[in-house]
């Protein structure tokens, strides 16, 4: 699927995460919940990767690909494939406008 976006052109993001992991569910009350995320989102392929199924061949790719080390980490990848931004539970400090405006950022380098 990372595959055919970058082959699309369509920006990705992917959000790596666990059930056990207390940020991780914060963010995604906090964000991406938002019905404005939501609706930005649809201009992205959006991933969600479980870590607490990493032996999954799917997520355990993702994870080496992108060097993930730990949860929560969201990845926005530009529509030429190139990674923009990383967050961590740092993304819980943004607003649901400063993430907009960070993920219109990414858009609109297609």
């Amino acid at each position: 699927m990372v595959a055919q976006a970058a082959n699309e052109g369509k920006p990705i993001l992917i959000d790596f995460y666990a059930d056990w992991c207390i940020p991780c569910k914060q963010i995604e009350k906090k964000l991406f919940t938002q019905p404005a995320i939501i609706e930005k989102s649809e201009n992205f392929l959006a991933l969600k990767a479980d870590l607490t199924k990493e032996k999954s061949l799917g997520v355990k790719d993702l994870r080496m690909k992108y060097k993930v080390h730990g949860v929560p980490t969201i990845i926005l990848i530009d529509g030429n494939g190139n990674e923009r931004r990383r967050f961590t539970d740092e993304l819980l400090k943004f607003s649901t406008e400063e993430f907009l405006e960070i993920m219109e950022g990414v858009l609109s380098t297609n």
